[in-house]
């Protein structure tokens, strides 16, 4: 090992010597341009030259040269600069630095400068303590501090936020983790101290929020589930709501169902509740009509209204047990929600008139027996008197069963004054049940209508002819007065031909 020690320090002395000592035999300028320009010819050489054509460098030295430059200059080197001090033509330095940046991805060009990765390291530290020293910086101030454009700094930006630059990245503006955790503070104080539903976009511009950091910030509070209260509605029409707000309202609405049995749609609106039948399904029960939602307490009478009034067999409006806000329509959906109504409904006792009267088979039944003794009376009184216009149409001819429809037809027309007027079946209806009011007497004479229309056309059937036409009368008082003249001339005679037989045979 020693012995190799001494044969390395020979050779390196050897070496020494070879460059101290001078040269005996020395080629002049001239040749040694000569024989590089040989060389470039032949193409065993290809270098560039100076701006003076006085000197030669490789591609790889200027290479070298261009990215020395670019650290002397701290990362960030115009390429006039580069230009400049190398003494290189200005495409042979652009050609360059567009292959460097090709070739290494820590290198990049924005307006005629070339930098480094080095540089933006610095620049992202330099940004990350003008952070730290006010809070929060805007993406302007950082152009105008470094001289760089947009573009530029959101890429340095982008690249080393969270690690070199620490904080968050909000609207053009970057904010610390601390300046962030004290506005939410600020936000949640605020938030908190409000009582009434009130928009988003009015507190944001009333206590001077940054709008894209407000509504970040408070995405953020909602999914952490540190806001006292609620949003609702949509886009720009968000609206917080308290929690307290929301407690309350809730136990207004409760309280007054379990007072009143029901309340509207409307008055929910005005608490500002978008959708009522959305919200009115997560109470417990109930029912939901068109315009207000019912307890099942009310669903509850209505269903005991029903069996009763079949068991007693009488009428009964059900709009009368009613909130007065219920309509007609909700009045009938309600019915027809009933536990009665379904087991009931195929019953022939049952009775569902109108929109709102429940009526027992048997209280039909009864008025209409009542209805008949009165109508049989008055039939019986005041019999209906027709003309028969049959006597005088012809029994013959073309156009005989023409005259016979057109016959009958003015029979019907010349019925009496006597017939019974359906003024008169109502106010029998109302001698009948006293109490009975008018819009149900409408609804019951419509359900009865086919009912009483028999029964006065078979009472009137029996009774027509008590009173005939004047004309028929003489007809008939001729026609008998000569079948008893006749017959008194007979007996005149058989009482003659009787004397004669006892005068011959005394």
């Amino acid at each position: 090992n020693q012995g190799n020690m001494e044969a390395i320090k020979a050779l390196q002395q050897q070496l020494n010597n070879l460059y101290t000592e001078e040269t005996k035999h020395r080629l002049s300028e001239r040749s040694c341009v000569a024989l590089i320009l040989n060389l470039i010819a032949e193409g065993e050489l290809n270098l560039l030259y100076s701006m003076d054509g006085k000197e030669y460098i490789t591609h790889g030295q200027l290479d070298h040269e261009i990215k020395r430059e670019i650290h002397r200059k701290g990362g960030r080197a115009s390429i006039i600069d580069i230009h400049n001090a190398l003494n290189v033509e200005l495409p042979t330095i652009e050609t360059k630095v567009q292959n460097i940046v090709k070739r290494h991805r820590n290198y990049r060009v924005y307006n005629g400068e070339i930098m480094s990765s080095e540089y933006f390291e610095t620049i992202s530290e330099e940004i990350n303590e003008m952070v730290k020293e006010h809070g929060k910086i805007s993406l302007g101030e950082i152009v105008h501090r470094f001289s760089l454009n947009t573009d530029c700094i959101n890429e340095v930006i982008a690249q080393y936020l969270g690690t070199i630059i620490d904080g968050i990245f909000e609207d053009g503006i970057i904010y610390t983790d601390l300046f962030i955790e004290q506005y939410i503070y600020r936000m949640r104080g605020i938030f908190a101290g409000i009582s009434f539903p009130t928009s988003l976009s009015a507190i944001c511009k009333n206590f001077g929020f940054q709008e894209k950091l407000y509504y970040s910030v408070l995405d953020k509070m909602i999914e952490e589930n540190k806001l006292p209260g609620k949003i609702e509605g949509r886009g720009r029409n968000r609206e917080y709501v308290p929690a307290q707000f929301l407690i309350n309202r809730e136990t207004y609405i409760q309280n007054f169902l379990n007072q009143n049995g029901y309340i509207q749609y409307i008055s929910l609106k005005q608490m500002r509740i978008s959708n009522p039948k959305k919200y009115l399904r997560t109470f417990p029960s109930g029912l939901l009509l068109d315009k207000s939602f019912v307890s099942e307490y009310i669903v509850g009478n209505i269903d005991s209204e029903i069996r009763d009034t079949l068991k007693e067999e009488r009428w009964s409006d059900i709009m009368a047990i009613l909130p007065f806000t219920v309509s007609n329509s909700d009045a009938r959906k309600l019915v027809e929600s009933t536990e009665a109504y379904k087991e009931l409904n195929s019953d022939k006792n049952f009775n569902f008139l109108g929109q709102h009267f429940i009526v027992s088979q048997q209280f039909i039944v009864n008025i209409l027996r009542k209805l008949e003794v009165f109508i049989q009376d008055y039939t019986a009184k005041n019999p209906v008197t027709t003309t028969n216009k049959d006597e005088e149409v012809e029994e013959s001819g073309k156009g005989k069963r023409a005259r016979r429809r057109k016959a009958k037809k003015e029979a019907m027309k010349s019925k009496s004054n006597n017939s019974l007027t359906e003024k008169q079946i109502r106010q029998q209806i109302q001698k009948i049940c006293d109490d009975i009011p008018g819009d149900f007497i409408d609804v019951l004479m419509r359900h009865m209508d086919l009912t009483i229309k028999s029964i006065i056309k078979e009472c009137e059937t029996t009774h027509v002819g008590g009173v005939k036409s004047f004309k028929q009368n003489m007809k008939e008082f001729q026609h008998n007065c000569t079948r008893i003249y006749l017959n008194i001339q007979l007996f005149n005679k058989g009482i003659e031909e009787c004397f004669e037989e006892w005068d011959q045979n005394p």
